[in-house]
């Protein structure tokens, strides 16, 4: 695209944006690899391309009948993402969508991501279709916690997370291929 192009691209999208009623913005990983945190699908530098070699051992490791099976592996195997999440700030993508909802000039933001990226950059009104990384729950008692301390003690001793109350195995609080 020239600059014109885009110039002209903005523009519309302006006119656009200020002759609605209700607008959202609706995003996916495109908006957070900016931030550190990589998509699934591109070739060299996505999810699936660096567990690509460990997928021919375990192919289903994003499933939930793979995380019920052995969540120890499913810890092992996401433990790099969920340090670059844990570490990701927001960009200014993530602010600029902030910034238009405190001007009223969009209502929401729906993500595909988990990453609570929009909320850190101070989106209010944020719907996460795919779940939450902010949360997680015993797959036995149901009850949630807040997933940030358990992430950290894993970080610290590599123990897949357990309820305090029951003993059974947490699960953030994100779709799993599966569910």
């Amino acid at each position: 695209m020239t600059e014109v192009n885009i110039q002209t691209q903005v523009e519309r999208a302006t006119r656009l944006l200020a002759g609605s009623r209700f607008a959202v913005a609706f995003t996916g990983a495109g908006i957070s690899t900016p931030s550190g945190i990589p998509d699934f699908r591109s070739p060299d530098t996505g999810l699936w391309a660096h567990l690509e070699a460990s997928l021919e051992e375990e192919p289903q490791v994003g499933t939930v009948h793979s995380f019920a099976r052995d969540p120890q592996t499913f810890y092992e195997r996401m433990k790099p993402l969920f340090q670059r999440i844990v570490t990701a700030g927001p960009n200014p993508a993530h602010h600029a969508l902030a910034d238009m909802e405190k001007l009223g000039i969009i209502q929401a933001v729906i993500t595909q991501n988990a990453d609570m990226l929009h909320q850190r950059a101070g989106s209010q009104c944020v719907i996460e279709v795919h779940g939450t990384l902010a949360e997680a729950t015993c797959i036995r008692c149901y009850k949630v916690r807040p997933f940030r301390p358990l992430l950290e003690r894993f970080f610290a001793d590599g123990q897949v997370p357990t309820c305090k109350d029951c003993g059974g195995v947490i699960k953030p609080n994100v779709i799993l291929t599966g569910e």
